[in-house]
């Protein structure tokens, strides 16, 4: 049986966390005013001005970050190739909202280059990011695998799962009937399925073998459609003990 902590509505607490670290730290921008702007106005305009600032760049690393997590696993590259180049490239647009509502409020800041600013638009940038994937993490392993807290119902589990898919720190477990999200590691996931014949044929994905109802070429990779119309991606490094296993 799969235990951990039952998640049903994950989005929205993921977009309140994100926002809330924002607000908090545009409030504590605004308050200290880093690289000079401390000289800028009050202190509630430079808060509201710091907190607008960072909801927006929370809007744009919340699409580009996850994206392309989602494509860099399923071409395997690194965290450190793609990570570094996602922030530097998102920090670009980050730099020119805030530079414009910048010139709107204060027009004596045009005297800050364009290079210098897109440095200190990349600084906070990198800073923030760090610190929220902190804090995320605490709130994940302080979350993670209650004493007694079943993690679906009772009739969701066993020879109704289908796969299991990972989503960051959860995990979807996909049945017949729909799929819930489960707070806990793949590997725990994999590991309550002990009994049903299944194997992990790619990173973030776990499929039963009695739920693969055809086998479907994907360039110079594998996709298994489950039943339900659901597919499963095949990694490279899984295709020789999946025809091993006799499932291609």
């Amino acid at each position: 049986m799969i235990q951990g902590t039952v998640v049903r509505n994950p989005a929205f607490g993921r977009f309140a966390l994100a926002f809330g670290l924002s607000t908090a730290a545009g409030v504590f921008l605004g308050l200290i005013g880093p690289f000079g702007s401390y000289l800028n106005d009050t202190a509630p305009t430079r808060i509201a001005y710091s907190v607008g600032v960072f909801w927006i760049a929370t809007l744009l690393y919340g699409v580009a970050v996850p994206a392309a997590a989602r494509w860099a696993s399923g071409a395997r590259i690194p965290l450190w190739v793609w990570g570094p180049a996602v922030i530097a490239i998102v920090a670009i647009p980050v730099a020119a909202v805030s530079r414009v509502a910048a010139l709107s409020l204060w027009p004596f800041v045009a005297r800050v280059g364009l290079l210098e600013w897109y440095g200190q638009s990349l600084t906070i940038s990198v800073a923030s990011l760090v610190g929220a994937l902190l804090v995320r993490r605490a709130f994940a392993r302080s979350g993670t695998v209650p004493v007694e807290a079943p993690a679906i119902p009772a009739d969701r589990i066993g020879a109704d799962v289908l796969c299991l898919q990972m989503e960051d720190h959860y995990v979807r477990v996909h049945t017949q009937r729909g799929s819930d999200l489960v707070l806990m590691p793949m590997a725990q996931a994999i590991a309550a399925m002990a009994g049903r014949e299944g194997l992990r044929v790619h990173r973030s994905w776990w499929v039963a073998r009695d739920a693969v109802e055809a086998v479907v070429p994907a360039g110079r990779q594998w996709k298994l459609r489950l039943k339900g119309g659901l597919e499963a991606p095949v990694s490279r490094t899984n295709t020789a003990r999946l025809r091993e296993a006799g499932w291609l």
